[in-house]
């Protein structure tokens, strides 16, 4: 509550999130002998496309094939921020957010907040489903996509 108040006194948006675990922190480390054991038995191959890391901000690249990643990946912070700054960098002027509400691409919006590209939608909380998927689409083809 004393951060929510400094922020709020900065008159900096945040947020209480309501979550079962401290996803993305060390205190996940209990879970990380169990999910090795499966990640064991996974056979990995790289992505078709490039795919941005939640904890570089950078291209994953061979990392994406590399076990240890991944357990990292559940113990690290997400610097979604640098993420973002990568992809505007390189040139993304749309974003789809799949999922079931816009919580993505509402960051996306704050971490680009001059920006002009198109934020898409897959879902929106409390919507129509096909309605909000055939806008989607049309977004895309108006994208050229």
């Amino acid at each position: 509550n004393e951060m929510a108040a400094d922020l709020n006194g900065k008159k900096i948006s945040n947020k209480f999130l309501k979550v079962s675990h401290a996803f993305h922190s060390p205190q996940m480390t209990g879970m990380i002998n169990e999910y090795r054991y499966y990640l064991e038995d996974i056979i990995m191959n790289l992505p078709r496309y490039e795919i941005i890391s939640n904890i570089t901000g950078e291209p994953l690249g061979d990392a994406f094939l590399d076990p240890h990643y991944w357990l990292d990946h559940i113990l690290e912070p997400v610097d979604f921020y640098r993420g973002v700054q990568y992809l505007d960098k390189e040139g993304v002027d749309a974003y789809l957010e799949i999922g079931p509400q816009t919580t993505l691409l509402g960051l996306v919006k704050n971490c680009l907040p001059q920006s002009k590209a198109v934020l898409i939608p897959s879902l929106r909380k409390n919507s129509n489903d096909m309605e909000v998927i055939s806008n989607a689409m049309a977004l895309f083809y108006q994208c050229g996509l």
